[in-house]
């Protein structure tokens, strides 16, 4: 190997470099801020803390907070409190499994199941509400585990 072919491919990677920093500069000036929107109360959101976003299988967010639960479809919230039939107010985490039923975790509560189709019963003004069954939190003395108990 001579001592022209080492600077002859040093000249090369550095116009590399080069031509790269030229085609990425316009992309940066170019680029646009998104628009950012702020939600609350006043927005149909159950509670301006929110403690866990999930995005479920049907393209909707969840806001778990501790005054409820909240479906945020684009453009509407719907909410889901005790008057509701949320048995607990304070809601830490969601799971949604395969077959469309969402599993709560309360803050003191136990589990809720959550299931949106089954179950609605219809209220004196004629609305519906979802389905909510708890399980609650049971230590076995014995295990020293916690176990699920339907009540």
């Amino acid at each position: 190997m001579s001592l022209a072919e080492p600077e002859q491919f040093s000249r090369v990677i550095r116009t590399i470099l080069c031509l790269s920093l030229l085609l990425a500069a316009p992309a940066v000036a170019i680029s646009e801020r998104l628009p950012i929107k702020t939600y609350t109360t006043a927005d149909g959101l159950a509670r301006d803390h929110v403690g866990r976003i999930v995005r479920d299988s049907h393209g909707f967010l969840w806001f778990c907070t501790s005054d409820g639960l909240s479906r945020f479809d684009g453009y509407n919230f719907t909410s889901y409190r005790v008057e509701d039939g949320l048995p607990f107010p304070a809601v830490n985490d969601m799971l949604e499994t395969g077959n469309g039923i969402y599993w709560l975790a309360t803050n003191g509560g136990g589990v809720v199941r959550f299931d949106l189709n089954a179950g609605l019963a219809s209220t004196a003004d004629g609305s519906s509400k979802p389905g909510f069954t708890t399980y609650g939190r049971h230590i076995s003395p014995r295990r020293n585990r916690p176990s699920l108990a339907p009540r």
